[in-house]
C-alpha cells in the first residue's frame, strides 16, 4: 500500500489565514503524527514593502510553501515555477492562494533558458487576461486547464508537474500531495 503524505488541517487553517496579509509567508512541510505539518520558517527574509512583498525561505527543502495573499496574483509566478525546476532538492512547492492551492514538482535540476522563460511568462500573461488581470475571486475550470495544460508540455522534459485545488475541493481535515 502506498501512502499518500497528507497536510493536516490546522496547517491549512493556519495557512489560509495568512492570505489576508499584504505580504507573503513562507515556511516548510515536515512530517508531524502520521501527517504532514506547515510550518513557518523563521529563519525567513521577507520583503513588506514595494509593489512585490514576498518571503524568501532561509533555505530549501524537500516540500515548502508559501503564499500569495489576497492582495497579489492567484496564480505561480515565473520565479515560483523556475524555483521548482532549478533547486533539486525541491520535491514539492505548494502555494496557497485567494482560488485554492497550486502543487509543483519537478525530477529533474536544470536552469531555464530564456527562450523557455518567455514561454512561461506568455502563458502567464495568458491567465492574467484571461482571469481579469488575475484578480477574479475564482476562475474558471478552462483558464485552469488550459494553464496547466500549457506548462506541463513546455516543462514536461524537466519532469515538471502543476496541479491546482480549488478550496471548495479540499478535502478536509486534510490535503494530500498528489
Amino acid at each position: 500500500m502506498v501512502h499518500i503524505p497528507c497536510l493536516d488541517n490546522s496547517s491549512i487553517k493556519l495557512v489560509h489565514e495568512f492570505l489576508g496579509l499584504n505580504h507573503e509567508v513562507c515556511g516548510f512541510i515536515v512530517p508531524y503524527k502520521n501527517k504532514l505539518q506547515a510550518i513557518i520558517d523563521d529563519k525567513a527574509k521577507y520583503n513588506t514593502s514595494g509593489y512585490r512583498k514576498y518571503c524568501q525561505l532561509h533555505k530549501y527543502q524537500k516540500y515548502i510553501w508559501h503564499t500569495h495573499p489576497y492582495s497579489s496574483k492567484a496564480y505561480p509566478s515565473l520565479e515560483d515555477i523556475e524555483k521548482t525546476i532549478k533547486h533539486q532538492i525541491i520535491r514539492i512547492q505548494l502555494i496557497f492562494t485567494r482560488w485554492g492551492i497550486w502543487e509543483m514538482a519537478a525530477r529533474n535540476a536544470h536552469i531555464l533558458d530564456n527562450k523557455v522563460r518567455d514561454n512561461i511568462d506568455l502563458i502567464n500573461n495568458e491567465l492574467y487576461f484571461g482571469t481579469e488581470k488575475g484578480r477574479i475571486t475564482s476562475p474558471s475550470l478552462r483558464h485552469i486547464i488550459d494553464y496547466n495544460y500549457s506548462l506541463n508540455k513546455i516543462l514536461g522534459k524537466y519532469g515538471f508537474k502543476i496541479r491546482f485545488t480549488p478550496w471548495n475541493e479540499v478535502q478536509t481535515p486534510h490535503y494530500c500531495l498528489h
